[in-house]
């Protein structure tokens, strides 16, 4: 009896240890899924974060003929398989949904975790401007994407997206990715909102069963800080231009001359262009010299897209008739230039600069406010104004240039 009662105790034991090796196994096998989820998701996150360098290099560097930089392409709606896959569309609707245009964009097919490619939507004033639709710091992103409960926005108000880029992840129920352009065998929803549709709004949600999208938001505000740069470059170039030649800087515009304030593209002859004005010191970047009668040598999309009626620009005593330019920066010696300029960045908040849609014909604010964020910048206009101005923190959204 007593042999039998071990005999059962050592049976148990076994069984036992056997429930717990395989309950062991599964655990690894569990712990191990889990970490390849998490490296495919770190995989994917880097894929995103590759096409967004590659949207906005080839966004900046658009050539001065024949494009206009800051665009974005159309989203590629190609089947795969296709020679013609990656290949970016030739036009596309506002908020248009495809896949990402690697191939137009001029680098490698990027793929997330799981090998699926990438997907991407556009706010429609990114496209190739067209006619009165102009594209300039005054544009607005309009793509809203929401957080997980489908009600809190991740793109607050003045923030909103230029782009969004999605990784797929792998196929979930229902979703058949042998029909390789249909949006929704790709990108889920969640909380009422929707990323397999155009224009969205879209929702950056937590991974469950039902949904595994990444995504990857370039915000407007993004999109006019990485074009400021040759933005820079190319009015340091005129501005040198134009000291070279008539041994100073020309004088600023004023925005409440009509024809800098009204929103008409570049046509007819020099008395229709927003011009210097002689004895003026603070105002905006002027398109011609009023006092020799010459449009300045800015580039075709520079003046197509009046990029230079947003540009605060300022001389100093350099110039006859102005005084001392003083730009301070917290723990530098104060610099005192000859003349500055200050990029602004795209709207935030509530602001409008404009007195309807961006287009053709519509009146921009003279409201300095309105443009530059920094109070010592605000005040270069109207009583008490001054030639005191202050660098831009990193927080901000403004960008000034000293000119020597």
């Amino acid at each position: 009896m007593r042999t039998k009662t071990k005999q059962s105790g050592a049976a148990l034991l076994l069984i036992l240890l056997l429930l717990g090796t395989v309950a062991a196994a599964m655990f690894v096998k569990a712990l191990k899924a889990r970490d390849m989820d998490q490296v495919k998701r770190q995989r994917s996150a880097e894929a995103l974060q590759k096409a967004r360098a590659a949207l906005i290099a080839w966004s900046v560097s658009q050539p001065n003929a024949g494009g206009v930089p800051g665009q974005l392409p159309c989203p590629d709606t190609n089947a795969p398989g296709l020679i013609t896959e990656g290949t970016a569309a030739s036009s596309c609707a506002a908020g248009a949904l495809g896949r990402f245009p690697w191939k137009t964009l001029k680098v490698e097919k990027i793929v997330d975790g799981w090998g699926e490619p990438l997907w991407y939507s556009l706010d429609g004033m990114y496209r190739a401007p067209t006619g009165a639709r102009l594209l300039n710091s005054d544009v607005r992103a309009t793509l809203q994407v929401y957080a997980n409960d489908g009600t809190t926005l991740k793109t607050t108000t003045g923030n909103e997206a230029a782009a969004v880029l999605f990784a797929p992840g792998p196929a979930l129920a229902g979703q058949n990715r042998a029909a390789t352009t249909v949006a929704s065998n790709y990108l889920e929803a969640n909380s009422g909102r929707n990323n397999a549709i155009a224009a969205g709004p879209y929702i950056a949600g937590d991974f469950s069963a039902t949904f595994n999208d990444q995504l990857l938001i370039i915000t407007g505000r993004e999109w006019v800080d990485q074009i400021s740069t040759r933005l820079a470059n190319e009015i340091k170039k005129v501005l040198a231009a134009e000291l070279s030649v008539y041994s100073q800087y020309p004088n600023p515009a004023l925005l409440s001359d009509a024809r800098c304030a009204d929103n008409n593209p570049t046509t007819g002859t020099a008395a229709n262009w927003c011009a210097s004005s002689v004895g003026i010191c603070r105002g905006i970047l002027p398109q011609s010299d009023a006092a020799r009668s010459r449009l300045m040598a800015y580039p075709a999309w520079m003046q197509s897209q009046l990029w230079y009626r947003g540009i605060f620009y300022a001389v100093g005593n350099s110039v006859a008739g102005c005084g001392q330019l003083t730009v301070r920066e917290a723990g530098k010696p104060d610099q005192h230039p000859a003349a500055l300029f200050i990029l602004p960045g795209t709207p935030l908040g509530s602001i409008v600069r404009i007195a309807a849609t961006q287009t053709t014909g519509s009146l921009v604010s003279t409201n300095l406010a309105d443009y530059l964020e920094d109070p010592s910048n605000q005040d270069a206009w109207g009583a008490g104004a001054d030639d005191i101005y202050t660098v831009p923190t990193a927080l901000s959204n403004d960008r000034l240039y000293v000119v020597p």
